[in-house]
């Protein structure tokens, strides 16, 4: 449960501030360029946060044994 608990406090924080960086973004550059910066940023995140996940989970249950 600890695990879940910091994750999602994490990636939310990911989430709000990459759909912020997003928005401004798309303020500025061309429209060719919109569809691949929202993936790219939604995949970043996707990713960080399965990292962190996997990388906090062994962390604790390394401390467990």
């Amino acid at each position: 449960m600890e695990v879940w608990k910091k994750t999602h406090r994490l990636t939310g924080r990911v989430f709000f501030f990459s759909g912020l960086l997003g928005a401004v973004a798309l303020t500025f550059i061309p429209q060719e360029y919109a569809l691949k910066l929202i993936v790219g940023l939604t995949l970043a995140g996707t990713l960080y946060g399965s990292i962190f996940s996997f990388v906090l989970f062994k962390r604790i249950e390394k401390q467990k044994a």
